[in-house]
């Protein structure tokens, strides 16, 4: 893909998030699931924020906060997580990588519109990571079911 292609895919992908992600209501906190220095943090730079506010600063502090957050917060701020990857900085979000990956977030979190469009994401990411590592193919098979899930999602709202 030409590189004025890969840009137009991304704008394009993070316009759809920002148009199917709610903004409200945000999650009651405390958003993460203990206290620890981890979650304590957490909590201070991500607790009370609308995720559109976190993604356009997203913290160079949180992308391995994923997994501490509560499931309601995990599916209000995924969208923040997910948009990180794709900015400047470019930061990894490993812990939401390993959240797909093991299947902690379910279709039925989920509506067919947010479905497809974190089907979009894990495509671009998993493109992006792959480029980037030289192959990530262990992730790619994992994300397969995700992608899979969406898929037949779709097909069933159409009937």
């Amino acid at each position: 893909m030409h590189f004025l292609q890969e840009v137009f895919c991304v704008k394009s992908l993070l316009r759809q998030l920002r148009e199917v992600f709610p903004k409200e209501p945000l999650p009651e906190r405390p958003i993460t699931t203990h206290c620890c220095p981890d979650c304590d943090n957490a909590e201070k730079l991500l607790g009370g924020q609308h995720w559109p506010e976190v993604a356009d600063a997203f913290p160079p502090e949180c992308p391995a906060d994923f997994v501490l957050l509560t499931p309601v917060a995990q599916q209000y701020y995924l969208p923040a997580f997910m948009v990180s990857v794709f900015r400047s900085n470019g930061l990894p979000v490993d812990s939401l990588e390993s959240a797909l990956a093991k299947g902690r977030l379910t279709s039925a979190f989920f509506t067919p519109l947010l479905r497809a469009a974190i089907g979009r994401w894990v495509v671009e990411y998993c493109g992006r990571r792959i480029s980037l590592s030289g192959g990530r193919k262990r992730w790619q098979r994992h994300n397969v079911r995700f992608l899979l899930m969406a898929a037949s999602s779709s097909e069933n709202d159409r009937e």
